[in-house]
């Protein structure tokens, strides 16, 4: 089932960025390097098997506001660090899940439901202790993967829901020293349930036994 996220426990709140294009900034028509966007890109061919991953092209270039930090220690936030995805030197972490979920013991089982219908994607400083808001976006869209393009750049895929019954998938290039933003984006409409692959990462984690955990 497609997933649409948010937080009623969010540390955040009075942090919401603002987006605006960038003056003059330049859109093309090429590509991206090739295999550039393969390591999130994987996941809408997991969901239809004849997605062309080549299909994207850049779409726009945005910058968001800086917002606010909190403490790692703050809220709920804190439970969630184990399971953050760290860049190559771990100094820093993309934190796709604690302002999105809520983790629930039950009968010895984790379970990971969806906090409300918003989505945001958050950066930890593990150096400065403290998580800041780096993207954001209402109902109409959701992540399915984040991963490190390199120690300050991150990849998030994601999915757009049209008026039509159909998804438009993008990916965003975020620069996290200078919060950029480049937007690419397929014209191959994604059709039919799209599974939570986040929430499905999260339980997994949660639930591996802690003898082969990476952490």
């Amino acid at each position: 089932m497609l997933f649409f996220i948010a937080c009623t426990s969010n540390t955040d709140q009075q942090a919401t960025p603002t987006t605006d294009s960038i003056e003059g900034a330049v859109i093309t028509d090429e590509l991206p390097e090739e295999d550039e966007l393969a390591p999130v890109t994987q996941v809408f061919t997991t969901l239809d098997s004849n997605f062309n991953t080549g299909s994207f092209y850049q779409s726009g270039i945005d910058s968001v506001s800086f917002t606010q930090l909190s403490k790692l220690d703050s809220g709920s936030l804190k439970e969630f660090v184990p399971y953050l995805i760290f860049n190559a030197d771990s100094s820093l972490a993309i934190d796709p899940y604690s302002y999105n979920y809520i983790i629930q013991q039950r009968k010895g089982k984790y379970k990971v439901n969806e906090a409300g219908p918003d989505v945001e994607i958050g950066l930890v400083d593990l150096r400065q202790n403290a998580r800041r808001r780096l993207w954001y976006s209402g109902p109409a869209a959701a992540i399915l993967d984040a991963k490190w393009k390199d120690k300050t750049q991150l990849l998030l895929s994601g999915i757009e829901q049209l008026d039509t019954a159909g998804y438009q998938p993008f990916v965003l290039i975020i620069d996290v020293t200078d919060n950029h933003i480049q937007r690419w984006q397929s014209d191959e409409i994604l059709e039919g349930p799209v599974n939570d692959v986040l929430k499905q990462k999260l339980e997994a984690q949660l639930n591996a036994p802690r003898t082969i955990r990476a952490f």
